[in-house]
């Protein structure tokens, strides 16, 4: 917090090793390294577009590759499966406010919060409804707000539906199009097979 200077890696993980190995260090590619004095903030999408465009290309016609072990050339092709982040790199990425009443971008207006007035901060309620239902905790009011949770989790939540029509110019936002707690459509919903992807 006291921080005078903010870098931000962006590394890339090969998932398609054993899972042994996909994590160790010399299977991690760092593609960028965005330098401060601040963080990007949703400005990310300028630095995130030379990579983009290489995803693309590897997605849709792929590059040659020698294999040294086979001793041949093959097409390689590549996708970005996921982002891991913490929750205000995820804002910056997704371009979904994570701050204030609605943090939640699952749960969007349907986010329980409370703003407690003595240490000035919002706490988010309600997660045990992503429970199974006959859950005991569901029916425990004392250790929790002193109600039963009898809510259950929306489903079919589709981000893609809410930026679509958003017409963002390298993580530039038009404050005509916000929607929500939505600002800015993200760069990596031009990736081809982004919105199909599950995580």
């Amino acid at each position: 917090m006291s921080s005078r200077h903010s870098t931000w890696p962006v590394l890339l993980c090969i998932y398609n090793l054993p899972p042994w190995l996909c994590m160790k260090r010399k299977y991690i590619m760092m593609s960028l390294l965005i330098q401060g004095p601040k963080q990007p903030g949703n400005d990310i999408d300028v630095y995130l577009s030379p990579l983009i465009d290489d995803m693309k290309t590897l997605w849709n016609t792929g590059v040659d590759v020698y294999d040294a072990y086979k001793k041949e050339n093959f097409k390689m092709r590549a996708m970005i499966f996921c982002t891991i982040s913490d929750f205000p790199a995820y804002a910056n990425l997704s371009g979904y406010s994570t701050k204030g009443k609605q943090a939640c971008p699952v749960c969007e207006d349907e986010t329980n919060s409370i703003y407690l007035k003595n240490s000035k901060k919002t706490v988010y309620m309600g997660h045990r409804r992503f429970l199974p239902p006959n859950h005991r905790y569901r029916k425990n009011t004392k250790e929790f707000d002193g109600k039963s949770e009898l809510r259950r989790v929306r489903r079919g939540f589709d981000a893609f539906s809410r930026v679509q029509n958003m017409n963002t110019i390298l993580g530039k936002r038009s404050r005509t199009e916000i929607r929500g707690n939505w600002r800015k459509r993200s760069i990596f919903w031009d990736l081809p097979y982004w919105k199909c992807l599950e995580v």
